[in-house]
């Protein structure tokens, strides 16, 4: 950005001039003519939690946030032949960070076509149960994508299911949030179970499971199931030899562009038990991304994803089992099977 010294006028930071990184704003000005180049920050009105800085010519506004929704006004002095011309520069904080809205709830839209200005669809805000229940209420008319801000922790006590043609992202809002299961043993937290459903747990989304469970934590039998970077599935411990997410059935997708499933327990005694990802009578499971890794059956032998030999399977960029190298192995013990670190890590 340019500034007309002999003019002065008001500086717009706008988002064409604005980079959001890791929650920080970074602007420059440029000082032309016969200026020395020197700016100076002399006063900042900013919201509580953010800061400003400047560096030569280089204005740092830092503590930003998705849900920050507020404008900063700044008066910058540039040094002109020892003589100090104070501008105005103003940052829109909320358009130079776009995306998100500010506020938690359920939104019609993919995640990447909302605003700032976008209102929930329902008041919903943080109930779960309500969430998939409005959802699933919504019209034919209304099938395709919907976004759901979190702004806190829930629970999930029951199955939550998605209608057919539903698809839902689930993205915690300025920060990590938390879905725990406080359901029964016998319970799942989501069940997909019907045609083009899909279900994506998005950024700062962290589902935990419970001690004492006999099922599974997401149960894929129809539809597709996502996970992106920056979300988690933790702290699940059953008798099922099926893991934390089961694909089961030749119209069940899983498709792991990120993240992480760590930490997972079966206590099932039987050698194609898992605690992590198990993948059978022709589910499909595809990941590019993310890490499996630190899940166990029979309590402390590692198995992070078992694969049915009639299932498909592959990896083109993530971590299985926490090596870059795994591959997925066939046991020998098991013909028709393959169970991963169960060779890897005997």
């Amino acid at each position: 950005m340019t500034v007309n010294l002999t003019a002065a006028p008001p500086v717009i930071l706008t988002p064409d001039s604005v980079t959001i990184n890791d929650g920080n704003l970074t602007a420059s000005v440029n000082v032309t003519g016969t200026a020395t180049g020197a700016v100076t920050l002399n006063t900042a009105t900013l919201p509580t939690g953010v800061t400003a800085t400047v560096s030569g010519t280089t204005i740092t506004v830092t503590g930003v946030r998705q849900s920050t929704a507020v404008s900063g006004t700044f008066s910058v002095g540039v040094t002109r032949q020892g003589v100090t011309q104070n501008l105005s520069v103003v940052v829109n904080l909320t358009a130079a960070v776009g995306g998100l809205p500010t506020t938690p709830g359920l939104f019609l839209g993919a995640p990447e076509t909302l605003t700032s200005v976008s209102t929930p669809i329902a008041a919903v805000d943080n109930n779960l149960a309500a969430v998939f229940t409005r959802l699933n209420q919504e019209g034919a008319g209304n099938d395709g994508e919907y976004t759901l801000l979190l702004g806190s922790n829930v629970t999930v006590t029951a199955p939550r299911t998605l209608n057919a043609n539903r698809q839902l992202t689930i993205i915690g809002l300025d920060g990590e949030r938390t879905i725990q299961f406080t359901g029964g043993a016998a319970n799942q937290a989501f069940m997909i179970n019907a045609a083009n459903a899909r279900l994506t747990f998005g950024n700062n989304i962290t589902l935990r499971g419970i001690s004492g469970s006999s099922a599974v934590l997401v149960n894929v039998q129809n539809g597709n199931f996502f996970m992106q970077s920056g979300s988690r599935i933790t702290g699940h411990t059953t008798s099922s030899g099926n893991g934390a997410v089961q694909v089961l059935g030749a119209n069940a997708f899983f498709t792991m562009e990120g993240g992480e499933i760590i930490g997972n327990v079966s206590t099932n005694t039987t050698v194609t038990a898992n605690g992590g990802v198990r993948i059978f009578t022709s589910g499909n499971f595809t990941m590019t991304g993310g890490r499996i890794y630190g899940n166990f059956r029979n309590t402390n032998i590692p198995a992070d994803v078992t694969v049915n030999a009639n299932a498909g399977s592959s990896n083109t960029g993530g971590v299985p089992t926490g090596t870059p190298t795994a591959p997925i192995t066939v046991n020998p013990g098991q013909p028709g099977i393959g169970v991963l670190n169960d060779l890897l890590n005997p």
